[in-house]
């Protein structure tokens, strides 16, 4: 006994031992995700070489020990904090490639908020598509952590990129594509809506909330104005106000500037062109003392040169419009809508002024914009290429390292090995248990409710099917009662007894829908009683159907309008049919039918 006690005391020291090296490298890589978070605080939005570097020394150490422990639980994470920095200080270069490296890594996992991650690096990501006017990838990307969102329950991340989805159809805009501003219009109402549900006073929550106001607006005023559909447009500016309500409220007066300018615009295509110049006004004074996007003052000062250009201020219009040029010239991400409405602005400007040759020379100058703009997407994606062949050739490098130390430690591996296929052992054992144990459980809840729900349409339809009896046999009785008071008072004669004796009778009508109550209770009981006795007719089928539903004798007689005696003929020949005889009666053999 004390041979078999020591033998198990050896083995459990023995799988501790590395167990115990697995938790230490675990609880270094958690300190080290940790130090990378604070630092992406720390400089979070900070455009500077020395954030990006500290960041970026921070993801290498994690990185470097995942690699030496083969954990790389946290790497999803980390690079996600680190993307997130770099994308808010407009490093999308360096942001794409930490999008890109969380999703590669979410499979390995193990933080307790991996689906949010997952959804987050796809949201993110597809920002950075966005940005560079990549539309079809900034859609897949939204739509991909959209499921993931929904699958997970994840309520803040899938109002997050249903915002997103709606930015994104607003820049897709074509005044052509109804159903498209139809499509982003219905997922800034879903982001509304759960927003709605989930009602907080937080100022991210609120945010969200003024930011899908504000896309719905800009979608609904789009819609109403290319299918002439007024309502729309005025759905909108209630929209837009919600969003300045609500931008007010949490103290974020910069983002009040898009929204005026979107207000502006609605008034302009409700054709009130005075609250349409205001509007544009208080987006401007909102641009002058606010920290505002370059993109939005791009477009309040071509609204603004467009404004004046239309009321013959050629001075005015001009001044913004070389405004809105100088902004679009120093702004990386330069969107494309701007671009060629600057374009048609500039043309119209130079135009009324007479300058033609300025004027014919703007469409040359886009062009050289559009081909400078394609240039440089073709070098980030040669930088890309770079990127990804020096992570492949350290990752090759790291592998011939791995290979080396193998030998000096194979043993240890090989009991790390064991010890890590026991526990995934387990654990998928415990995974298949549970969800085995769940599918049953569901498919039992299904079918309780499938057998509730028949027995209810059952029970409905039984009750159904006495009340149309009882209804008969209530109009039997009533016929009878006035042949008596008919006969009784000498005034009835032979034509009118007749014709109330026939009014009794179970018409084709009362036995085609009787008969179709009854086979919603007893479903199959003609053909089977056919299959049975092939001979019976229709005449027996209904004194069968009787005797299944209990109806006595006089009351059938009344209901086929026969005597009583005729009645009781009709089942002794039934019954010589059926070869049964006199001690069995006819309910006992429908009862099991």
């Amino acid at each position: 006994m004390s041979d078999i006690v020591r033998s198990c005391f050896f083995i459990l020291c023995f799988l501790w031992i590395p167990a115990a090296g697995l938790c230490q490298a675990g609880t270094k890589n958690d300190a080290l995700l940790r130090e990378l978070e604070l630092q992406a605080k720390k400089y979070e939005g900070d455009t500077t070489s020395k954030g990006k570097a500290a960041i970026m020394e921070a993801y290498k150490q994690l990185l470097d020990d995942a690699e030496d422990t083969n954990d790389h639980r946290n790497v999803a994470a980390a690079a996600l904090a680190a993307g997130i920095s770099m994308y808010e200080a407009r490093n999308t270069d360096e942001a794409r490639t930490f999008f890109n490296e969380s999703i590669k890594h979410e499979k390995d996992s193990r933080h307790k908020d991996s689906h949010i991650h997952s959804a987050r690096a796809r949201r993110f990501l597809g920002d950075v598509f966005l940005l560079t006017n990549d539309y079809k990838k900034a859609l897949s990307l939204y739509l991909e952590g959209l499921d993931i969102s929904i699958k997970h329950k994840l309520k803040g991340e899938e109002s997050a990129l249903l915002n997103n989805l709606s930015v994104l159809y607003i820049k897709m805009y074509d005044p052509k594509n109804l159903p498209n501003t139809k499509k982003g219009m219905e997922y800034a109402s879903k982001a509304i809506a759960i927003l709605k549900e989930n009602p907080s006073s937080d100022t991210d929550a609120l945010r969200s909330l003024a930011v899908a106001y504000n896309n719905y607006g800009d979608l609904s005023n789009n819609y109403g104005k290319d299918s002439r559909q007024r309502s729309y447009q005025e759905k909108a500016v209630n929209a837009y106000e919600n969003a300045l309500a609500l931008f007010d409220k949490i103290g974020m007066k910069g983002q009040k500037c898009g929204v005026y300018g979107n207000i502006a615009y609605a008034y302009k295509d409700l054709g009130n062109r005075q609250k349409y110049y205001t509007n544009l006004l208080n987006a401007y004074n909102v641009m002058q003392t606010e920290r505002v996007s370059l993109y939005e003052q791009e477009g309040i000062h071509y609204a603004l040169g467009e404004y004046y250009h239309e009321e013959n201020d050629g001075k005015q219009s001009l001044y913004h419009l070389k405004e809105a040029e100088k902004l679009l010239a120093a702004d990386p991400a330069k969107d494309y809508q701007i671009m060629v409405l600057l374009k048609g602005l500039g043309q119209k400007i130079y135009a009324a002024r007479g300058d033609f040759k300025q004027a014919y020379a703007y469409p040359a100058d886009f062009q050289k914009l559009n081909d400078s703009l394609l240039n440089a997407e073709t070098l980030r994606k040669f930088e890309e290429i770079e990127v990804k062949y020096q992570s492949e050739r350290k990752g090759r490098q790291l592998k011939e390292a791995a290979l080396s130390l193998e030998n000096a430690h194979l043993m240890r591996n090989a009991v790390i090995v064991v010890a890590v296929l026991l526990a995934l052992s387990l654990f998928l054992f415990y995974r298949f248990y549970t969800a085995k144990n769940r599918a049953l459980l569901f498919k039992k809840e299904a079918a309780d409710m499938a057998l509730q729900k028949a027995g209810l349409e059952i029970q409905a339809n039984k009750e159904m099917l006495d009340r149309y009896t009882q209804s008969l046999v209530e109009k039997s009785h009533l016929i009878d009662d006035l042949e008596k008071q008919l006969t009784e008072s000498g005034k009835a004669d032979d034509t009118a007894l007749s014709k109330l004796s026939n009014s009794r009778i179970l018409t084709r009508e009362d036995w085609a829908e009787y008969k179709r109550l009854f086979d919603k209770v007893y479903p199959g009981f003609f053909i089977k009683m056919r299959q049975k006795y092939p001979d019976i007719t229709d005449a027996d089928e209904r004194i069968l159907a009787f005797s299944k539903l209990n109806i006595s004798l006089k009351e059938a007689a009344d209901l086929l309008g026969i005597s009583y005696d005729s009645m009781k003929n009709s089942r002794y020949r039934l019954r010589k049919k059926m070869g049964i005889d006199n001690e069995t009666g006819f309910r006992d053999i429908t009862e099991n039918i």
